[in-house]
């Protein structure tokens, strides 16, 4: 069991139940799971990501940027996969196997352009794309990407997962309402923080009638105290350790994780036969309250040749591989010298191993609090 979902189950049975209706019966439905920062929302999408491998669903992954880098920014992953991109570097083939594919669609034949949008494959205009205004390019591009997915939903019925909901690009949301209600079978699970003011999309989304909407609360205090058992690999808590992790962290999983490991690697926190105990007085720890002050904290203690390949890591986007982190980063070094030091970063449980080298940043609020500890020019 993953310990970010500890007091998950009721959540954890509601989507393996949509998981379920979509292998039986070809169910379609959509679900938006709604909650703050670092409460588990990814983690439960993940365990779902997990069970779905079990059954005869095709599963695609994608999430949005705070600044989108493209148009339809959350679905470039997503459509990169389903064109059987997303291993392929080299330009002239990845324009090859787009070309290959849209010449089964006579309608689509001398649509590839559309798809630079989206993807950078740098295909030259055609006659037919060469004048499409703003709005009817946009339609065109949206009613292209649909089309793929609904070719893929008749392989296999699809569970697309959508991370970041708050930050998509307009581009973005018109495909998912397109996908929404043209595409089936398929479950497509979307990840939210509350928003002060949600677009008129997301009604348009779950006015659809097939939707449902999971907001995650914080965790009791039992399930907090198992959660910083289990991160520490201990048996119990001291009175005094276990009041100060329940205080501080109110319930939100990630903020428990960073937060045991803060006093960890201060050595505020250790942990004796099996127990977890301070070695200062609570009153003395100074701990952050807010939980991107915590990881901040935690990125400003590392080494600086470990903080900086942290940082370019972050430029590069939630996942990241060896070969592109070696090309920009500014202070190069031996591949040896590189897999060191991404090793301690996984040893630290700031990033993770996706597929031999290839990595992804273990939360969103990493990657945010490595980024924005770049100036501008950095980022550039």
């Amino acid at each position: 069991e993953s310990v970010r979902l500890v007091g998950r189950e009721n959540e954890q049975n509601h989507l393996v139940a949509w998981l379920g209706a979509l292998v039986r019966a070809h169910s379609s439905a959509i679900v938006v799971v709604e909650g703050g920062a670092g409460i588990g929302k990814t983690a439960l999408a993940a365990d779902l990501l997990r069970t779905a491998k079990s059954f005869d669903v095709r599963t695609l992954l994608g999430a949005a940027l705070p600044v989108a880098q493209a148009p339809y920014q959350a679905w470039r992953e997503v459509i990169a996969e389903v064109l059987g991109l997303t291993s392929v570097r080299s330009l002239d083939r990845r324009q090859e196997i787009v070309r290959q594919r849209l010449s089964a669609w006579p309608e689509f034949s001398d649509w590839e352009p559309l798809l630079n949008s989206v993807l950078d494959l740098q295909f030259p205009e055609t006659t037919s794309t060469r004048g499409m205004s703003g709005s009817n390019r946009r339609a065109s591009t949206v009613e292209l990407l649909v089309a793929l997915l609904a070719e893929a939903a008749t392989e296999s019925p699809l569970l697309i997962v959508l991370d970041d909901l708050h930050w998509f690009d307009s581009g973005s949301w018109a495909v998912t309402l397109a996908v929404a209600s043209k595409v089936s079978p398929l479950l497509m699970v979307l990840l939210t923080r509350p928003m002060l003011k949600p677009p008129e999309a997301l009604d348009e989304l779950t006015g659809l009638g097939t939707s449902a909407r999971l907001v995650l609360e914080p965790i009791g205090e039992q399930d907090a105290l198992k959660i910083a058992r289990e991160r520490l690999g201990a048996n119990e808590l001291s009175p005094e350790a276990a009041k100060v992790i329940v205080e501080a962290a109110e319930g939100i999983p990630f903020f428990i994780e960073e937060l045991v490991y803060s006093l960890r690697d201060t050595g505020a926190l250790v942990v004796e036969d099996g127990t977890v105990k301070l070695t200062l007085p609570a009153a003395d720890l100074g701990i952050p309250h807010t939980l991107t002050s915590v990881v901040l904290g935690r990125i400003d203690r590392l080494e600086p040749q470990v903080q900086l390949l942290l940082k370019v890591a972050s430029v590069i986007g939630r996942s990241f591989d060896t070969r592109v982190l070696e090309a920009v980063n500014p202070a190069p070094s031996e591949v040896g010298e590189l897999q060191e030091v991404l090793s301690e970063l996984v040893g630290l449980d700031l990033i993770v191993e996706s597929s031999p080298g290839s990595y992804d940043f273990k939360h969103a609020l990493i990657r945010e609090a490595a980024y924005e500890m770049l100036s501008f020019d950095q980022r550039r």
